[in-house]
């Protein structure tokens, strides 16, 4: 009779442990997908700091040209 009950709680705690392992390895798939979006995210920020940065010399460079431009029209 003992035996018995013991075989059930080892069978509960394998399946526990089954249960663990599943749920380790699925947070362990989210993550990558997270790190991955992050990267990605990350990768395309930078992309659009340096467009504006590139942006705000262009401007810069027209009104030095615009205020040139106008002081030789004087």
């Amino acid at each position: 009779m003992e035996s018995d009950q013991f075989a059930k709680v080892k069978k509960m705690i394998k399946d526990f442990i089954v249960k663990l392992m599943e749920e380790a390895n699925k947070e362990a798939e989210h993550k990558g997908w997270c790190n991955t979006v992050l990267s990605t995210n990350e990768q395309a920020s930078k992309e659009k700091i340096a467009s504006v940065e590139t942006l705000h010399s262009e401007i810069d460079e027209f009104e030095v040209s615009i205020a040139v431009h106008r002081l030789q029209r004087r």
